[in-house]
C-alpha cells in the first residue's frame, strides 16, 4: 500500500470525522473503513463522487459503473496501491470488511491496517 495515503486513511480514521458503518461503503452519512478510503480518494483526486444505489446504500461511481457497494472500485485500488478491492487480512476475518462489520469502532480496523498494510 502506498505509505502516504496509509497515513491519511489512518488519520482519518482515528480523527473522528468518520461515523462507521456496515455492510456498504457509505449508507447516509456512515462510512465503513473502505469508505473512508473512497472518501478520502475523491477528496485528494477531485475524481469521482458518490452516488446512491439502492435505499440507503450508496456506493462509489467512477468513470466505469460499480456493482458491488460493499468493496473498492478499481480506480480506488489502483491509487493506494493495494492489491485487492477488499484486502486480506491475518486474522479470524480474513478481510478488512468482515473485521469492519464484526467491529463497533473503527479502532480494531486501524490496528489491522498498521500491521497488515
Amino acid at each position: 500500500m502506498n505509505v502516504e495515503i496509509k497515513k491519511k486513511w489512518l488519520e482519518a480514521l482515528e480523527s473522528g470525522e468518520y461515523q462507521k458503518g456496515k455492510d456498504s461503503l457509505k449508507t447516509e452519512n456512515k462510512f465503513c473503513c473502505l469508505g473512508v478510503l473512497c472518501d478520502i480518494y475523491i477528496k485528494e483526486t477531485g475524481k469521482g463522487k458518490w452516488k446512491k444505489l439502492i435505499a440507503h446504500a450508496y456506493s462509489h461511481f467512477m468513470e466505469e459503473e460499480i456493482e458491488e457497494a460493499t468493496v473498492l472500485p478499481e480506480s480506488v485500488m489502483v491509487w493506494a496501491e493495494l492489491k485487492d478491492n477488499n484486502p486480506s487480512i491475518n486474522n479470524d476475518y480474513h478481510s478488512i470488511t468482515a473485521l469492519n462489520d464484526a467491529s463497533e469502532t473503527f479502532e480494531d480496523v486501524i490496528e489491522a491496517i498498521k500491521k497488515e498494510f
